[in-house]
């Protein structure tokens, strides 16, 4: 009874909990990307609250995920998507509810939201109505969300397994959170290749560099993910009429694709293992070119400004 009450002084005057304010500094206006660490503390912090905390942090998701600034709105659905797979069923059914099912939904909706918000969304969307359409019963709202947007005509992008929870639906609602097993939806520990953008120093030279390679390909999904954005984003530009550098979404996505491509020219030098180096010079491949497209789209702005 007294925590319920206690609950419902917290939402009444919008008072955050622990989790809260750590999701507050997980998607600051300030962060370059995805602080995947700070992820996964916000996850055991979930798991170890059960419901009170559960509720604080989908409470606190709703209202980062309303921001005015799109790179807060991203950086709210990449703390969701690491809550979803990584907490227990208390963080499940407060995910699977109306309030924030409804929020996801206008999301993709709404004409005036970023391109890259909604195409984040919608591959939330569809990996959990994937995922948790043999739980029907328990959690209706993820696959109806899905049927619901594609009954509509909404055209989801290509399925990418990476974003799903793993295991079996059913045996995470019915384990505690003692037995989730942790998935990054990229990681910067240690032995990993760190591409968030937190400050980091470069490996001195001298060292031997080894890596975690589970990490590292993790790491190296996420630029993917990022670069695939980026040129989809710059897909839908005309460059004649449309200045790229006045989209703020565009602008953050390429700093961190050149900061993600020079960390990725230091690491092929780094590494030893055979098997990881092409991998490492296939992304960049992709960054290369995507990088080059908004540059082509920028200049062919620019020559076509009234002089």
């Amino acid at each position: 009874m007294m925590s319920s009450a206690i609950s419902s002084f917290q939402e009444a005057f919008d008072i955050k909990g622990e989790v809260g304010r750590l999701i507050d500094i997980a998607t600051s206006e300030t962060l370059l990307g995805a602080d995947w660490q700070q992820n996964l503390q916000i996850c055991d912090k979930i798991n170890a609250g059960g419901k009170e905390a559960a509720k604080d942090a989908v409470r606190s998701l709703r209202k980062r995920m309303k921001h005015k600034n799109p790179k807060v709105q991203l950086l709210s659905l990449s703390v969701l998507e690491a809550a979803v797979k990584n907490c227990g069923p208390e963080l499940l059914m407060q995910v699977a509810s109306k309030d924030l099912m409804g929020d996801l939904q206008a999301f993709v909706l709404q004409p005036d939201v970023e391109l890259g918000v909604q195409r984040k969304v919608l591959q939330l969307v569809q990996a959990w109505g994937e995922a948790f359409k043999d739980t029907r019963e328990d959690m209706p709202l993820f696959y109806e969300t899905y049927s619901a947007l594609k009954s509509q005509g909404i055209r989801f992008p290509e399925y990418d397994p990476t974003l799903a929870p793993t295991g079996r639906p059913q045996d995470r609602m019915s384990a505690g959170a003692g037995g989730m097993s942790v998935q990054r939806g990229g990681s910067g520990g240690q032995g990993g290749a760190d591409f968030g953008g937190r400050n980091q120093q470069p490996p001195r030279e001298a060292a031997p560099a080894t890596f975690d390679s589970e990490k590292l390909f993790s790491d190296l999904e996420q630029v993917k993910m990022q670069t695939t954005l980026l040129s989809d984003m710059l897909g839908e530009v005309n460059g004649k009429s449309e200045d790229v550098a006045d989209n703020k979404l565009l602008s953050e996505l390429v700093r961190n694709c050149r900061v993600f491509n020079q960390r990725i020219m230091k690491l092929v030098e780094q590494v030893q293992e055979d098997d990881i180096i092409p991998h490492l010079v296939s992304v960049n491949e992709e960054l290369i070119k995507a990088l080059e497209l908004y540059d082509d789209k920028a200049k062919e702005y620019l020559g076509n400004r009234p002089g």
